[in-house]
């Protein structure tokens, strides 16, 4: 029980979640890049509008018609998506392997979950590079079906783990929405945002859980 842990044990745990939730953050900011680029590219909806909401992996239901509207929009974003798989890369090889046994295992599985969306943001650049340069090639999906499940299932391994982590340090309600607030916060302030107040941050996060589509990288 969480109550077993020293002071010591528990601020140990609490600093490793919040490495943990600065990972998803610079995840979700990485799909709301490209989902921009995506809606920018296709002209079905205005830049800042989630696409498609709240889900990472759903099949893009746009039509990209103009090799012009993507080459400008599109790929560039497809590259800044890189750009931020690269720094969470970079934030968590920064990190020493814990040595403790449940946030060891959590490390690891977040590691394979980098290697799984490194590998997709690469495919989904190198079909958009493609289709810009090459008129006769025209893919269905911007990722292959195995690299969308990889992703996900990499995803939910970390996820699950986590979780355990957090309940069995004593880390979850009102604890884990300030880790997670000052997590995303930090990564807002790298991408030049203000702040969220904590209040603001936890509506939002449970709008985010039950399905609805959220921003948190959106300037104003």
């Amino acid at each position: 029980m969480a109550w077993f842990f020293s002071r010591r044990d528990r601020d140990e745990d609490r600093q490793f979640v919040r490495h943990c939730q600065m990972l998803f953050a610079h995840q979700q900011h990485a799909m709301e890049v490209f989902n921009d680029g995506m809606t920018a590219a296709a002209g079905v909806a205005s830049v800042g509008n989630p696409m498609p909401a709240g889900n990472p992996f759903a099949r893009w239901g746009v039509n990209l018609q103009s090799p012009a509207a993507v080459q400008h929009h599109l790929l560039p974003a497809a590259e800044k998506k890189i750009a931020i798989v690269e720094r969470m890369r970079q934030l968590h090889e920064a990190l020493p392997e814990p040595q403790e046994r449940r946030q060891r295992e959590v490390h690891l599985l977040l590691s394979n979950l980098l290697d799984a969306i490194e590998i997709r943001a690469t495919e989904q650049a190198t079909t958009i590079e493609r289709w810009v340069t090459d008129p006769a090639f025209n893919p269905s999906d911007m990722t292959s079906p195995g690299v969308d499940a990889a992703e996900q299932d990499a995803m939910t391994a970390a996820i699950l783990q986590l979780n355990a982590l957090i309940e069995k340090a004593g880390l979850g309600g009102p604890d884990f929405i300030a880790i997670n607030c000052e997590a995303f916060n930090e990564v807002r302030a790298e991408a030049g945002l203000p702040q969220l107040p904590l209040e603001e941050f936890g509506a939002m996060y449970f709008a985010l859980i039950s399905g609805a589509p959220v921003r948190f990288f959106t300037q104003g």
